[in-house]
């Protein structure tokens, strides 16, 4: 486990970020499976690089979805800030990754931003456990 995971749970405010990318179905249905996987890699490799650059953290792999942390689990008092410019960098070069790869069906990228108070810690079974959060509606 990474030494920068907290090994305690705690409640902070934190932005999350949600990417979906569409074109997804739509491409798989028109491409052998191993490119839609090439596609697939390099355009998350995209994202992953713009949401180190801005200091988010890669919560998850979601099918076609990544799921980002700003603000856990190291604090970020510009979270929210950090999150907006990460969405708007993305959109952009994911425009341009279209341009370049003159993919068969373009993608398009939703995203989706929330921020608000969480419980930010290990969380899964006994044998294995992974730092997530989870929304909380109390108020911190």
């Amino acid at each position: 486990m990474s030494e920068n995971i907290p090994t305690e749970s705690d409640r902070r405010l934190v932005t999350v970020m949600f990417t979906d990318i569409s074109g997804f179905t739509a491409m798989s249905e028109k491409m052998d499976a191993e490119e839609v996987s090439e596609v697939m890699k390099e355009s998350f490799s995209m994202m992953e690089k713009i949401i180190e650059e801005h200091g988010g953290t890669i919560d998850k792999f979601i099918g076609d979805c990544v799921m980002v942390l700003f603000g856990a689990p190291k604090a970020q008092e510009d979270a929210p800030h950090r999150a907006l410019n990460t969405a708007l960098e993305i959109k952009k070069k994911m425009q341009r990754f279209n341009e370049e790869k003159h993919l068969l069906i373009s993608l398009n990228i939703h995203i989706g931003i929330n921020t608000g108070p969480v419980l930010a810690g290990l969380m899964g079974g006994e044998k294995r456990q992974d730092f997530t959060v989870m929304f909380s509606q109390l108020r911190l």
